[in-house]
Parts: C-alpha cells; structure tokens; sequence
C-alpha cells in the first residue's frame, strides 16, 4: 500500500541563490510524493522567473510557486 504524504505539506526556500538547488529539491520532492515547493525573497532574481524551467528539469508541473520580497 503506497502512503501519500498529507496535501498540506509546503517546502519553503527562502533567500535561494542557485536555482540548481531549486530543482534538487524539486526532484527530491517529486521522489517522495510531496507536491508544493515556495520560493521566497530568491537571492536571485531570476528565480523568480525561472519556475517553468526548474519545474521541467525537476520533470514535474506546477511544483514551484515564487513569492518576492
């Protein structure tokens, strides 16, 4: 019997300054079953329009939300 994890679990980043470690944990995430990964104030502003890119990477959709500061 596979166990889902509860839907309201949310990963937070905060200050991320790579965006090869967004899509780390965006795999990782996906591995485990669990589905919403925030970004918040990126060091980079560019991840904050990067989340189509790392969601493919990660081979997954609609994982990664963006919140700026």
């Amino acid at each position: 019997m596979r166990i889902s994890p509860p839907p309201t679990t949310r990963f937070i980043l905060i200050g991320t300054q790579h965006g090869e470690n967004v899509g780390a944990a965006a795999r990782a995430m996906k591995t485990m079953g669990f589905n919403d990964l925030a970004l918040v104030s990126p060091r980079d502003p560019k991840l904050l329009h990067r989340q189509k890119v790392i969601q493919r990477n990660a081979n997954t959709e609609e994982l990664v939300r963006a919140f700026p500061r």
